[in-house]
């Protein structure tokens, strides 16, 4: 269930079983944040808000009493009904938010000095803070605290664009590159945001003009009638279409975020002194700042672990607890093919039970057949080895596809993710060729980092392409790769190397030798608000309920001509 928030059992469940421990064995459960700490915010706000908001207070107070203010009482009783266990002998910890996702990103990243800005809605208070990691230590420098919020900002103009906070960002980041930079309208949103919802400081820290922000008071997070007043644009229902406005205040709200990213992270360099640069929370999950960060050139290295956003707040918890109170020695997490792994005897008789002829191939036939495929502009689901932690999927739940053709972009949103078609497709690409394609500084492994495409591989825009409607801008081939460069000519881009992902290289490369690309477009394999796929029925399912062409399952190789009653759009 896609962003589920109930107990997850069978995830602790699986981790238990799969490592060959029980309850028993552990030292500690972690949870990543400190609920009494969040629980005091809440109610400071409501009392300097008083007596405005009180329904919203009540309506919150049974959920906190019920569950979330005795949280250790509610992990122990939820644990015991998985497996008994010795309640004294096991420790229930509570990591601060912020400091789950520094060390979630230090302690992963193999550095041994480092500068860790976070950034995201809100923890207990912080939203934005600046450490330091030396060693096994990680030290507060600074810290922005609620209701100033750079994520909070951003989600409500993503609320007032008709998408889904806490959802619909990335679909914001995204709408940005169809806005015009020197557009007048677009400098108009531009400086109506500086002027009004938000002042933003050298150093990088903000103020909000809480007049704008309902979220002190009430479950909104804006006060709509006056962001209409300010805009002189209606807040867009979520069936509404969207028009070259909408795109303008995306692209206005996201040079607003790029300005303060770049300035933080040159506050974080002036006060570490560090070459490396960790960067976590929700807001590090927009690779388009990203890309800005990386190309300054403050750092040498930028650092964002898998999962930047509150998932990856369970990893930094129970860092913080194994290498802030000791000497434990550190490393560089690796690619994180951390999930559940499919079993090709379970895929064998899955094929039986559904009706389906499957071919089993040795690995470099199996590459061979696979890039034929794609060559032939056929959208393949490929799933090898443990499922990625993260949202991203990096080649081991993926939907590929060849990125040449110029409808191939147009096809996968329409036809197998269903979604959007405004909505852009990262590549994955050999990283021995990356410096011919991107001149991004640093390797990008987990399409944390959004570039640009060399100035001799785009394509020229038609003159009047500006007033085109966006459905059709969405369209314009860009460049000799369509499907995976947007129309302001930037990629999100993954890179893969040999040594630490074999296979998907291996099957980019022999995609290579056949048709001179080097790149393939990889997306999430998924249907629009389901999860990635993690079972082979789950991809088996994905595979008939769209036009995907074939799945590839570790070695064996399932087309859609032996799928019965496929499911055709």
């Amino acid at each position: 269930v896609k962003h589920d928030s109930s107990f997850p059992s069978q995830a602790i469940s699986w981790c238990l079983e799969s490592s060959g421990l029980d309850l028993e064995d552990l030292d500690a459960v972690v949870f990543y944040e400190k609920p009494f700490l969040k629980f005091e915010r809440i109610l400071e706000t409501f009392y300097a808000q008083a007596p405005r908001g009180f329904r919203s207070f009540l309506l919150a107070m049974p959920h906190w009493f019920g569950d979330k203010l005795f949280l250790k009482q509610k992990l122990r009783k939820k644990l015991a009904a998985l497996q008994s266990y010795n309640k004294r002998k096991l420790n229930i910890l509570f990591s601060e938010h912020h400091l789950s996702h520094a060390a979630g990103a230090y302690f992963s990243s193999g550095a041994d000095h480092a500068a860790i800005l976070t950034m995201d809605g809100v923890g207990e208070w912080a939203t934005t803070t600046i450490m330091e990691g030396k060693g096994n230590q990680i030290r507060l420098i600074k810290e922005l605290t609620f209701p100033h919020s750079i994520g909070l900002l951003y989600s409500a103009v993503t609320q007032f664009l008709g998408f889904r906070v806490n959802n619909g960002e990335y679909k914001v980041m995204g709408l940005s590159a169809y806005g015009l930079e020197d557009h007048p309208e677009t400098l108009r949103f531009r400086q109506l945001i500086l002027d009004n919802l938000v002042t933003v400081f050298k150093d990088g820290s903000i103020r909000l003009n809480m007049a704008y922000f309902g979220f002190l008071d009430s479950r909104k997070t804006i006060r709509a009638s006056t962001w209409r007043q300010l805009f002189t644009l209606p807040p867009r229902q979520e069936i509404d279409p969207l028009t070259s406005q909408h795109a303008n205040l995306a692209l206005a709200i996201q040079q607003v975020l790029e300005m303060i990213v770049l300035r933080l992270g040159q506050t974080a360099k002036a006060l570490t002194g560090a070459r490396n640069l960790c960067l976590s929370g929700g807001v590090a999950m927009n690779c388009v700042a990203n890309g800005i960060l990386a190309e300054s050139g403050l750092f040498e290295q930028v650092y964002i672990q898998p999962a930047p956003g509150d998932s990856g707040g369970a990893l930094g918890a129970a860092m913080a607890v194994e290498f802030l109170s000791s000497h434990s020695k550190r490393q560089a997490a690796g690619l994180p093919f951390w999930g559940p792994e499919i079993d090709e005897m379970e895929v064998l008789g899955l094929c039986q039970e559904h009706g389906l002829t499957c071919e089993k191939l040795e690995p470099e036939a199996l590459f061979l057949r696979t890039a034929d495929l794609l060559a032939q502009e056929q959208i393949i689901g490929w799933c090898q080895g443990r499922m990625e932690f993260g949202p991203r999927a990096l080649g081991n739940r993926s939907i590929l596809a060849d990125p040449r053709p110029s409808n191939m972009k147009q096809r996968l949103n329409e036809l197998v993710k269903q979604r959007e078609s405004f909505r852009p497709f990262a590549p994955a690409i050999l990283q021995e060729e990356l410096p011919h394609y991107y001149q991004l500084p640093f390797p990008s492994p987990w399409m944390q980092f959004v570039h640009k495409i060399r100035e001799d591989l785009r394509q020229e825009l038609p003159p009047d392409a500006q007033n085109w409607e966006l459905a059709r801008k969405a369209a314009i081939p860009t460049s000799t790769f369509p499907a995976v460069t947007h129309l302001d000519f930037s990629s999100r881009i993954q890179s893969v190397d040999a040594s630490t992902h074999p296979r998907f290289h291996g099957l980019l490369e022999t995609f290579f030798q056949l048709t001179e690309c080097p790149m393939l477009v990889n997306t999430s394999f998924n249907l629009r608000g389901q999860p990635i796929v993690c079972t082979a029925e789950d991809a088996i399912r994905c595979m008939v309920s769209t036009d995907i062409d074939a799945i590839v399952i570790g070695n064996t190789l399932i087309s859609r001509d032996s799928v019965s009653s496929p499911k055709r759009n």
